[in-house]
């Protein structure tokens, strides 16, 4: 019996790390508000993961397979500290690539436009502010109301001066400048890479 239960191993180990690296890269999606599901599977595939790593080393007492499954419990005792320690980046990342193509064609088409911000349909969110240069926003999934987050196109970096404003003074006209941009009050600002930054609003 145990060792028909070994034997499919590295079979199971296959499917969590399928599932537990897809979950991981697609983070940013399961934060959605009032969403209560996507915790428990979240969580439901940690377990697994721990139960995996319990079973694997229980496993390596028998022999036959024994390689599969030790490099099974390698690969499992890699992917699990990893996205513990870098799963939030690893979430950000994979979607902030994912649409940046989008992104580039939007900002193309904001900055070659004679009027600001140019039409666009009910299905397109992102938010231009019309200054010189112009910077742009696009909301990630999770936000609530006038509390979220997005990736923000701004090749001056202005929007890093948000770090600098407490919550007590985001209502202070000197910090409008930087405060008030995209119609909003920015609390906080993160440098990604280039002329792209992490931006919270509320």
């Amino acid at each position: 019996m145990l060792k028909e239960v070994y034997r499919l191993l590295p079979i199971v180990t296959l499917i969590w790390l399928l599932l537990f690296i897809l979950a991981g890269v697609s983070g940013v999606y399961l934060n959605e508000p009032f969403d209560f599901v996507s915790p428990l599977v979240v969580g439901a595939l940690w377990l697994w993961g721990a139960l995996l790593v319990l079973g694997l080393v229980a496993s390596l007492f028998e022999p036959d397979g024994r390689t599969r499954r030790i490099i099974c419990l390698l690969l499992t005792l890699i992917v699990l500290p990893v996205f513990y320690v870098y799963g939030d980046e690893i979430s950000l990342y994979s979607y902030f690539y994912w649409h940046k193509s989008q992104y580039e064609e939007v900002i193309a088409r904001v900055n070659s436009s004679t009027e600001c911000p140019p039409q666009k349909s009910e299905d397109q969110k992102w938010t231009v502010d019309c200054g010189s240069p112009r910077r742009v926003a696009f909301p990630m999934p999770g936000g609530i109301i006038d509390n979220w987050v997005g990736i923000v196109y701004d090749p001056t970096g202005l929007v890093m001066h948000a770090n600098q404003v407490s919550m007590t003074d985001l209502k202070n006209p000197k910090y409008a400048f930087v405060v008030g941009l995209f119609g909003g009050d920015m609390t906080y600002a993160r440098h990604l890479f280039g002329p792209w930054y992490l931006c919270s609003f509320t």
